[in-house]
């Protein structure tokens, strides 16, 4: 920022986007810096105030599984060619021919949530 300042005092002319020419003030200058100022002691607070409740949803979250415990509700099925998981490959290239399928309940499990998994290369299911 004192490199800004500096280049900028008096009435100094700045290049902005290539395009446009504009005038800036040391005043103007100073009140911009103190608007960053402003607005990054807001940012810090927002940023204090999201992770404090961040925290309490957690803890929150924490306690309920201790008193209530854990349950998971199956969403699908997977089939297999293996029955069990000892001598499955670890590496799916090297047993090309092994075609294994998840299929989603559609009750559990809607159209919207699934939109955008192509986009990745990898996905944990918890069996």
């Amino acid at each position: 920022m004192q490199r800004l300042r500096r280049a900028l005092i008096g009435h100094t002319y700045v290049r902005f986007f290539r395009f446009r020419t504009f005038s800036v003030s040391t005043s103007t200058l100073e009140a911009l810096e103190s608007e960053i100022q402003t607005l990054r002691r807001e940012l810090d607070g927002e940023k204090r105030a999201r992770v404090a409740a961040e925290a309490e949803l957690r803890s929150a979250a924490e306690q309920r599984i201790v008193q209530e415990g854990w349950t998971l509700a199956p969403i699908g099925s997977v089939s297999s060619p293996l029955q069990r998981r000892f001598g499955t490959p670890r590496q799916g290239l090297l047993a090309p021919a092994l075609k294994g399928r998840i299929v989603l309940d559609s009750v559990a499990v809607s159209r919207e949530a699934m939109r955008g998994l192509e986009e990745f290369s990898h996905a944990w299911f918890v069996l």
